[in-house]
């Protein structure tokens, strides 16, 4: 097999599909469980906090869409730390990680109207994405954000998995 300039072996060719068949059913786990909270969610909470008080020196309403942005943006740049240096088994890492990211937004917008996630913060915490939807009055497409989120989901697990293909390092 040539990839590039390199020649691979059959064998080399197997070896670099092994993160890939350890995605599958890490992938399908956080498909069927995105309600249930798992120790990625810890990091997810840290990273969307952390976006809430950097885009909150900027004022109330950055500050509402901050944990969010903050929340895609750090995969965002990893995965592209990992294309620049040519890391391919973190590269998945980073795409599974984005693919957990939009699971996790789409958890946190379901409950925009219930509100039942326990926030972090005083009892009068504002629940971001209830404020964002009531915002531009678009409360009766929650569902559908969720739908496009998790579908987002898919398909960033799907590169992830897909990565020894499509890259050729």
């Amino acid at each position: 097999m040539l990839e590039g300039a390199k020649r691979v072996s059959k064998y080399e060719g197997i070896l670099r599909w092994i993160p890939s068949l350890l995605l599958v059913p890490v992938c399908a786990f956080f498909i069927m469980n995105r309600a249930e909270y798992t120790y990625v969610d810890y990091f997810h909470k840290v990273v969307h906090l952390s976006g809430q008080a950097i885009f909150g020196l900027m004022g109330d309403f950055p500050s509402i869409f901050g944990g969010t942005i903050m929340q895609i943006l750090i995969p965002v740049l990893l995965i592209i730390f990992f294309m620049v240096n040519y890391l391919r088994k973190w590269l998945q890492l980073g795409f599974l990680l984005l693919g957990h990211t939009f699971l996790n937004i789409s958890v946190y917008v379901a409950d925009a109207e219930t509100r039942k996630i326990d926030l972090f913060g005083p009892p009068d915490q504002i629940h971001d994405w209830n404020w964002i939807l009531n915002f531009f009055e678009a409360m009766q497409y929650r569902t559908d954000i969720v739908s496009v989120c998790v579908v987002i989901a898919v398909i960033f697990f799907v590169i992830a998995i897909l990565i020894p293909r499509i890259v050729g390092y």
